[in-house]
């Protein structure tokens, strides 16, 4: 990733994926409404009926009708609809019990209550599901309005009490109506497209709905660049039937920007795609950054197929060297495969995010210049922290890596290499674990006395310190590791929000799973061969340096500016209604 906003707190998810269920919404829903009734008598059992028959009805009502208003197109679920209704409420207890303090009657002061939660809800809903305010304006109502017929079967609503509502309502509607062209001028201004608009299809898109994923796939494509794209293959196959064993695929294009758009299932996509000839397909991290995710998620499916084509025409070597790994100012790992190489980078234990593709390319090409063939460069993506940095060329730490990856390339030259063996395993299944659906994969090599692990696991980076507690916790079951993440943005709910391994599930539990893979692993172990191919998918459609920034944007008014938006809005509204009640009235 780069180095912007879309890197945030570790373990941070997206607030829709972490409301309240409706099973603890509306027992809560239920006692504030009964704080309508404590200036009664705790003995006039009727009047507390009453007065959760007004509030608790209304408000429940209001929860399931949201989700259902289908002609003004409310992209929104009950656990969101019932999260809207019972801040509202809460808002319009507050108010409630100031008026009384102030001194207002209860039957005003509960009416005024009912009206407050207005402009709370119309910048919610504007904000979140319904860009359109002239869509959104009635919905937003639906609370406030409910309660009073009820309200008017056991209290008199006089011509005051009736003036006040109306004033509250005005007042919500008013300040959300001034807000919204400021709010939305920033986005129109630099990318013709409202604010709230934007936000409203990222929203719809992490719900999974199809339309908004479309909706945000051309505003990425409105700026998008051409570009061709190197990835490099390694198909492994038994060498006494020729089975395919394994394919280790560096896919050149990077798996963003988030859940459910362009790249982001790109580990998924290319297992499901090449089932049918490699039933265990590795997808590594390329050395990439956002600049170069796909557009559109469909335009995966190209590098599914052109990768078909390549396993018909692979030169297969039986040979192998051991893995050799450096360790200064920056970690390089390689393996050769017959007149190829498989290498990787790190930066463990220092931070890092994306190494971009430029850095890649030259550490290739230094790579052919010690006499291999292919030179598939991987980032294991496996140290990850909050705002941390990419790597750009010609940074010191960039030049220091390409440096060590030259001395591991004369090193690795100089291996002897000999018949090797290979055994794999992997497991799925990890929900709500930050690890998407591919689960962790791992490949055991055996040679030259050697036995080495490389265990990817799809998920994006990973907490500072855990690669180490990881191989020191598996390492007596082979004699060299390097533990890689995909850095899947499945995993992102929001644009803003990561899920580095390690936030939601325990080192304790890694380890276990991985021992316990690495142990079927070597017992699957046979003698294999393995093709090497680098290939160019050309005239991919790609995001580019100006979808970046609007990447960044939109992060920033997701993660930021709405909620302080909704603080505003509460404020100003909280502000005036009890100026005009309590000093104006």
């Amino acid at each position: 990733m780069e180095n912007t906003v879309l890197i945030s707190e570790e373990g941070k998810t997206s607030l829709l994926y972490r409301l309240p269920s409706l099973k603890i919404q509306l027992p809560i829903i239920a006692v504030l409404s009964l704080l309508h009734g404590f200036t009664f008598p705790l003995n006039e059992i009727l009047t507390y009926v009453i007065v959760l028959s007004i509030v608790f009805i209304p408000t429940v009502l209001s929860v399931f009708i949201l989700p259902y208003l289908k002609s003004y197109k409310m992209q929104m679920n009950l656990r969101q609809s019932g999260s809207i209704a019972l801040v509202s409420l809460l808002s319009s207890i507050i108010l409630y019990w100031i008026l009384i303090y102030i001194g207002f009657s209860v039957g005003f002061s509960f009416l005024i209550s009912f009206a407050f939660p207005v402009s709370l809800r119309f910048m919610a809903i504007t904000g979140g599901f319904q860009y359109d305010f002239r869509k959104s304006l009635l919905p937003s109502l639906i609370q406030s309005l409910l309660p009073l017929p009820l309200f008017q079967i056991f209290f008199e609503i006089g011509f005051w009490s009736i003036s006040g509502y109306l004033i509250t309502l005005v007042i919500g509607i008013t300040i959300v109506l001034v807000l919204i062209p400021f709010l939305n001028k920033p986005f129109k201004k630099d990318f013709g497209v409202p604010t709230f608009k934007v936000v409203n299809i990222v929203i719809k898109t992490i719900l999974g709905d199809e339309e908004g994923k479309k909706e945000l796939e051309e505003f990425f494509g409105n700026n998008s660049i051409v570009g061709d794209i190197e990835y490099t293959i390694y198909s492994f196959r038994t060498e006494e039937d020729k089975k395919y064993k394994a394919l280790f695929v560096i896919p050149g294009l990077h798996p963003g920007p988030l859940k459910g758009v362009g790249g982001s299932r790109l580990t998924n996509i290319l297992s499901e795609g090449l089932k049918d000839h490699h039933k265990n397909v590795f997808t590594y991290h390329a050395p990439s950054t956002h600049t170069i995710n796909p557009v559109r998620e469909e335009d995966c499916k190209k590098l599914t197929d052109a990768i078909k084509a390549d396993l018909k025409n692979l030169d297969y070597s039986k040979r192998a060297s051991k893995f050799i790994r450096k360790d200064e100012n920056g970690i390089v790992g390689a393996q050769r495969f017959g007149d190829n190489v498989f290498t990787n980078l790190s930066f463990y234990p220092k931070t890092a995010e994306d190494v971009h593709a430029s850095v890649g390319k030259i550490i290739s090409q230094i790579g052919e210049t010690h006499g291999f063939s292919e030179v598939g460069v991987v980032d294991s993506h496996n140290s990850g922290e909050r705002r941390v940095s990419s790597i750009f060329y010609p940074t010191q730490r960039t030049k220091k890596i390409i440096d060590l990856s030259s001395d591991v390339f004369k090193k690795v030259m100089g291996e002897k290499i000999d018949q090797f063996k290979m055994g794999t395993s992997s497991r799925s299944n990890y929900e709500k674990t930050g690890i998407a659906q591919e689960g962790i994969k791992v490949a055991v090599f055996e040679v030259n006395g050697q036995r080495s692990a490389q265990v990817l696991i799809d998920a994006n980076n990973m907490r500072k310190g855990l690669r180490g507690k990881i191989q020191d916790g598996i390492e007596d079951l082979v004699d060299i590791s390097e533990i890689h993440t995909t850095d899947t943005h499945e995993v992102n709910t929001l644009l803003h929000s990561h899920q580095p391994l390690g936030a939601k599930i325990s080192p304790e539990r890694l380890i276990e799973d991985i021992r316990e893979l690495l142990e079927e692993a070597i017992e699957d172990l046979e003698s294999v061969e393995v093709g090497v191919k680098t290939s160019t998918l050309t005239d991919m459609e790609l995001m580019g340096p100006l979808n970046t920034s609007r990447v960044n944007a939109v992060s920033e008014t997701i993660a930021s500016i709405v909620p302080l938006t909704l603080i505003v809005t509460f404020s100003f509204q909280f502000i005036l209604t009890l100026f005009i009640f309590s000093v104006v009235w």
